[in-house]
């Protein structure tokens, strides 16, 4: 769900700056065209701190669902950890 709501984000983000640049570049005035590489820098910077927030979600996700497979039933059926077992 987190990680949707980050790439809508992202995608709003690409498509306002986008339009910025092209607003720039229709414009014709110089100093609007100087600020190009300025907006191209935020939209670079932008795209790898979404980015970045989405592959720990993901890796968070991964590793929550491999601590889920640790639990196993015991005999008596309460439920403990595998190393907690082997270190008895």
């Amino acid at each position: 769900m987190m990680i949707k709501s980050l790439q809508q984000h992202l995608d709003r983000k690409r498509r306002k700056i986008a339009e910025r640049i092209a607003a720039a570049q229709q414009s014709g005035d110089s100093r609007r065209q100087k600020l190009i590489p300025a907006l191209r820098g935020q939209m670079v910077k932008e795209e790898a701190r979404i980015e970045q927030r989405i592959a720990e979600l993901r890796l968070k996700a991964t590793t929550k669902s491999q601590d889920k497979a640790r639990f196993v039933g015991n005999s008596e059926g309460a439920m403990t950890r595998r190393r907690d077992r082997c270190h008895r």
